[in-house]
C-alpha cells in the first residue's frame, strides 16, 4: 500500500553526496575509567586508536575524525568496513594485559556529504553512531542495509537484534549483531577492488513480443530511449556499464543520484509517450540495489548486480523498484510516495529482500507549441539555435528554423510570413550581428504587431543575448519592442542546459517571461561607434555632451539643417520631415532637438513605432496615452490627467486640448519642442489618424493667436514607405515647413569615405553610387565593412545584389514588404525586367517611389539603383 508520505528534499545539491560505509567506535565506560586513572586510560585510548589506524589503512579506509575516546571512519566498500571492525575487535581480544579497554562499533551504509575540512555530514553518520551504542562490549552492530550488502558474500553468523528505535529516525530499523570474540578467519577475505556503488538495471516491458512484431522498429525505439537514459545519466554522474539489448546497466557513486536518475528517466519517458503515437512508445522497468561491486574490464561483478536485475521485473511498467538498502539510503530525500512491496524471494538470492516501489508517473497531457527561432547563420548563434531546435522538437513542439525548415526552391518569404503569424513563441537570439540586422528588427516588429492584435497575446517573444552582455545597447526599435521583457544571457556552452530547461518548461506551460518591473521605457541614446556596424535604426535623441561623437558620421545636407534650425525658433513652428526608412530623417530630427536644447527649450521625442497597434483603434485611448507619455517626460503626475479628462461631457480632442493647455503649456517657462517620429503608425486606423492630425493642425493654427499655444513647436517625421498600407489620399500634411531628404551627393559620399579612412577615387565613388545611389545607410554599411577589411571594394560590388552580400538583410526586408502586396510585387517585376522607363498605375508608382525602390521620370519609373534591378529581377522573375 502507498505510504502517502512525502518528505521534502534535503537542502543539499545532488552530486555533493556519495555512498559510504560509516564506522563509529566508542569505549565502554570511558568516563569512569578516566576518573579512576586518567593517564593510563588516555594512553590505552591512543594505543587502540593507533591500532585502528593501522588496520584501517590495510582496508583502504579513512579516519575522518576522533571524538575523544571514539572514532568515525569512512570506507568505499562495506565489506572492507566490516572486516576492519572485526579485525580490530579480534586484535584487542588477543591482548594479554588486563584490564584493557572494551570498544563498541556501529556500521551503517548510506549517503554522506563532505563538510568543512572533510567533515562528514548526513544521516548515515548519525545512524552509525546510534548503532555503536547498541553493540555489545567487544562487538559490532550492523544496520539492515549493511546486512543486505554482505549477507551473501561474507559467511558470518549474525544475531537478529530486531526492530529498534534510533534517535532522530521516524521509523524503526532492524539491526544485527556480530558477537564478541568472533573468529575472523571464518569471515573470508575481501577483494581489494571492491567498491560501493548503486546499480540500476533497466528492461523493456514485453521485449520479446515487440521484437517479434517489428524488430527494426523496436531496435530504433530502444536506441532512442537508451540515448535519453544516457543524457539524463550524464547529469547525475552515472556510468553506463553495458547494454543488454533490452536494457541498460548503470552505476552511480550515490544512491540518491541513482534514484533521482530513475525517477527523471521515467518522467521523461512519460512525456515522450504523450508526444508520440502509441505504437512508437516503449515502457521500461528499473530496479536499483546498492552494495560492494567489482569493476573489471569495463564490466561490473557482484551480487548487487544480480539483485538489481531481479528487482526490475518487480517494478510496474514505467516504475522503479528499490531494495531495502537503497530505500534506507534515500528515504530522507525522497519527494515521491512509495509503496512497501514487502519481503520478496528473488531467484538465486538465499534470503528474502524487502522492496519498495516508486509508481509510474501520472499520464502527461502535452500541448504542442509552435516556436519560431530567429537567429544569424553564424556561430555561436547557429549552434545554439540548433540545440534549441533539437530539444524543442524532441519535446514534441513544432519548430521553425529557416535553415532547417525551408526546402530548396520554396518561397522563403511566404514561409517566414506564415510561420511568424502561426507561432506561439518567437525565440530571439540576439548577438552583436543580430542587433544590426534589418531582418531581425523587422521580424520583431511584425511579431509585436501580431501580438498587439492577438486576443491571446501571441507570439510571446523570448530574447536571449548571445555573447552580447546586457550592458551592450540594442538599436532604438529593439529596445522599445523588448521593453519590460526579461532578456536571458548566453556566454558559453555551460549556459545552454539551464536555458534549455527554463525555456522548455516555460513553453510547455504556455507561460510568459516575467516582466521587468519599472516605468515606461527610458531611451538612453546609443552613440554609433566606428568599431561597431551601423545601426539600422537611428536614435531620435543625441546623447547629452556627446554631440561631436554622435555626429562623427552625420552628413550635413545644407541648406536643410539651416532651414530647420531657424524654423524651430519661431512661435508655433511645425516642421514635416519625409523620407523612406534609413534616409536620415530621425537623425535630422535628433539634431533639431539638440539645437532646440541649446536655446534652453524643453524637448520631447516620441515615437509611435513602439505603441501597441490596438491603441490606434480607439481615439480616446490613443489621446489619453499620448497625454500620459508627454506628462511622464515632463514629470507631471498622471493623476492630473484623470482630473482633467471628462468623458461624460467632452470628447477626446476637447479633453486632450484642455489638458495640454492647462497642465502642460501654461506651466512652461520656455518653449516646448514635441518631435513625433514614425507618425505613419497612426494610420493603422484612418479615423483616428484623421482626428489626431486634424488636432495637431488646429493647435498649429491656434499658435497664431494664442501666446500659450505659440510655445508649442512640432516636428513630425513620417516615411513614405508606409503608403504601402494606407490610402494615398489620406495624408493631411500640407502646412508648416516641408523637408524631403535627398540622397547623398558624390561630394558627400567622398567626405564620408574620408571619415572612414578610405581613399576612394571619383571613379570608385561613381561605381558605388551606380549600385546603391547615395542612400545614407547603405553607403555607411559599405564603408564600415571595407574599412574593417571584411570585404574589398570589388567584392562589395560583385556581391551587392545577392543575399550573401552586405545588403542581404536590406534586400530581404524589401522583398518581404513587397510580398505582402502582390500587386506591388508584380509592378516591381515589370520595372526591373525593362531596360527603359515603365509606365505604371499611378498609385503603384507612388507607393514604390515611397518605398525608395524606384525613381520617377514624369509618368514613368525606373529602378532606383542597379542593386534593386539585379536583385528583384532574380527574385521576382522579371
Amino acid at each position: 500500500m502507498y505510504s502517502g508520505k512525502t518528505i521534502p528534499l534535503p537542502a543539499r545539491l545532488l552530486g555533493s553526496t556519495t555512498l559510504a560505509a560509516i564506522v563509529c567506535t566508542d569505549v565502554l565506560a570511558s568516563t569512569a575509567r578516566i576518573h579512576t586513572d586518567q593517564e593510563q586510560t588516555l594512553t590505552l585510548i591512543r594505543r587502540d586508536h593507533q591500532t585502528m589506524q593501522e588496520i584501517c589503512q590495510r582496508y583502504d579506509g579513512q579516519i575522518v575524525k576522533s571524538l575523544g575516546d571514539g572514532l568515525i571512519l569512512r570506507f568505499a566498500s562495506v565489506k572492507s568496513a566490516l572486516l576492519c571492525a572485526l579485525e580490530f575487535q579480534a586484535t584487542l581480544a588477543t591482548r594479554s594485559e588486563q584490564p584493557g579497554l572494551q570498544h563498541r562499533i556501529g556500521i551503517h551504509l548510506g549517503e554522506v556529504a563532505f563538510g568543512h575540512e572533510d567533515d562528514l555530514l548526513g544521516d548515515a553518520v548519525n545512524i552509525a553512531d546510534c548503532l555503536q551504542h547498541l553493540a555489545q562490549p567487544g562487538g559490532v552492530c550492523l544496520s539492515r542495509s549493511v546486512y543486505d550488502a554482505i549477507v551473501a558474500s561474507l559467511p558470518i553468523q549474525l544475531q537478529d537484534g530486531g526492530l529498534v528505535h534510533l534517535n532522530g529516525l521516524a521509523s524503526e530499523m532492524r539491526v544485527y549483531h556480530v558477537l564478541p570474540a568472533y573468529s575472523l578467519t571464518s569471515a573470508g577475505q575481501r577483494n581489494s577492488s571492491d567498491q560501493l556503488a548503486a546499480i540500476s538495471f533497466t528492461a523493456v516491458v514485453d521485449y520479446n513480443t515487440r521484437m517479434h512484431q517489428d524488430q527494426t522498429l523496436t531496435l530504433g525505439q530502444l536506441q532512442r530511449d537508451f540515448q535519453l537514459m544516457r543524457e539524463v545519466g550524464l547529469r547525475y554522474e552515472g556510468k553506463e556499464i553495458k547494454s543488454l539489448g533490452y536494457g541498460l546497466v548503470m552505476a552511480f557513486a550515490s544512491a540518491e543520484r541513482a534514484v533521482t536518475w530513475a525517477i527523471e528517466v521515467q518522467r521523461a519517458l512519460a512525456v515522450q509517450t504523450a508526444r508520440l503515437d502509441q505504437e512508437d512508445n516503449l515502457e521500461h522497468r528499473i530496479g536499483i540495489h546498492l552494495g560492494d561491486v567489482e569493476f573489471r574490464d569495463g564490466d561490473v561483478m557482484g551480487d548487487v548486480v544480480n539483485i538489481a536485475a531481479r528487482l526490475q521485473p518487480l517494478a510496474a511498467p514505467g516504475g522503479v523498484c528499490l531494495s531495502q538498502a537503497v530505500y534506507d539510503a534515500v528515504m530522507s530525500g525522497l519527494q515521491v510516495s512509495v509503496e512497501d512491496g514487502g519481503l520478496q524471494n528473488l531467484k538465486g538470492i538465499p534470503h528474502p529482500v524487502r522492496v519498495y516501489d516508486i509508481p509510474p508517473p501520472p499520464p502527461v497531457t502535452i500541448t504542442r507549441r509552435k516556436v519560431f527561432i530567429s537567429y544569424r547563420a553564424k556561430e555561436p548563434d547557429l549552434g545554439l539555435a540548433r540545440e534549441f531546435h533539437h530539444a524543442l522538437t524532441a519535446a514534441g513542439h513544432e519548430v521553425f528554423m529557416a535553415g532547417e525548415s525551408i526546402r530548396p526552391g520554396e518561397d522563403w518569404v511566404q514561409r517566414i510570413d506564415a510561420e511568424l503569424q502561426q507561432c506561439d513563441y518567437l525565440l530571439l537570439l540576439l548577438s552583436e550581428k543580430a542587433v544590426a540586422s534589418e531582418m531581425v528588427t523587422e521580424e520583431v516588429r511584425r511579431a509585436k504587431g501580431l501580438r498587439d492584435l492577438s486576443p491571446d497575446r501571441k507570439p510571446v517573444i523570448l530574447p536571449i543575448r548571445v555573447s552580447f552582455p546586457r550592458t551592450a545597447p540594442l538599436n532604438y526599435d529593439l529596445r522599445g519592442f523588448l521593453n519590460r521583457i526579461q532578456q536571458r544571457e548566453w556566454e558559453s556552452s555551460e549556459d545552454t542546459p539551464a536555458l534549455l530547461e527554463e525555456y522548455l518548461d516555460l513553453i510547455e506551460r504556455g507561460a510568459l517571461l516575467e516582466s521587468v518591473e519599472g516605468s515606461e521605457l527610458t531611451l538612453t541614446p546609443v552613440v554609433e561607434r566606428s568599431d561597431l556596424p551601423p545601426l539600422p535604426v537611428a536614435e531620435p535623441e543625441l546623447p547629452g555632451g556627446q554631440m561631436d561623437v554622435a555626429s562623427a558620421f552625420y552628413v550635413v545636407r545644407e541648406p536643410i539643417e539651416s532651414f530647420c534650425y531657424r524654423e524651430i525658433t519661431k512661435n508655433g513652428a511645425l516642421i514635416r520631415i519625409k523620407a523612406p526608412r534609413q534616409m536620415g530623417k530621425t537623425s535630422l530630427m535628433a539634431h533639431i532637438l539638440y539645437q532646440a536644447k541649446q536655446q534652453t527649450y524643453r524637448t520631447i521625442p516620441l515615437t509611435f513605432q513602439l505603441t501597441d497597434e490596438a491603441v490606434f483603434t480607439d481615439l480616446n485611448q490613443f489621446l489619453r496615452r499620448f497625454c500620459a507619455l508627454v506628462s511622464r517626460k515632463l514629470g507631471i503626475p498622471l493623476k492630473q490627467l484623470d482630473e482633467y479628462w471628462d468623458d461624460q461631457y467632452f470628447g477626446p480632442k476637447d479633453n486632450c486640448t484642455e489638458f495640454f493647455e492647462q497642465c502642460i503649456l501654461a506651466n512652461l517657462e520656455t518653449p516646448l519642442v514635441l518631435a513625433l517620429d514614425e507618425v505613419d503608425q497612426v494610420f493603422v486606423n484612418h479615423r483616428v489618424a484623421k482626428e489626431f492630425l486634424t488636432l495637431l493642425r488646429a493647435w498649429n493654427e491656434q499658435a497664431k493667436v494664442s501666446d500659450i499655444w505659440a510655445q508649442l513647436r512640432l516636428v513630425l517625421v513620417h516615411s513614405t514607405e508606409v503608403y504601402i498600407v494606407m490610402d494615398t489620399n489620406s495624408s493631411p500634411f500640407n502646412v508648416g515647413l516641408p523637408i524631403e531628404l535627398p540622397e547623398f551627393t558624390p561630394e558627400q559620399v567622398a567626405d564620408l569615405a574620408d571619415r572612414h579612412g578610405l581613399i576612394w577615387t571619383p571613379t570608385q565613388i561613381q561605381q558605388l553610387m551606380a549600385m546603391i545611389g547615395g542612400h545614407p545607410y547603405l553607403v555607411r554599411v559599405a564603408m564600415y565593412y571595407v574599412a574593417r577589411g571584411d570585404v574589398n571594394f570589388a567584392e562589395l560590388l560583385q556581391m551587392a545584389a545577392t543575399e550573401a552580400g552586405l545588403y542581404g538583410d536590406h534586400l530581404r526586408r524589401h522583398l518581404w514588404n513587397l510580398e505582402q502586396h502582390k500587386d506591388l510585387a508584380t509592378a516591381m517585376a515589370q520595372v526591373v525586367a525593362s531596360e527603359i522607363p515603365v509606365r505604371l498605375d499611378a498609385e503603384q508608382a507612388f507607393k514604390l517611389h515611397g518605398m525608395g525602390l524606384v525613381q520617377l521620370h514624369q509618368n514613368k519609373v525606373t529602378p532606383r539603383y542597379d542593386m534593386y534591378r539585379l536583385y528583384f529581377r532574380d527574385r521576382l522573375g522579371g
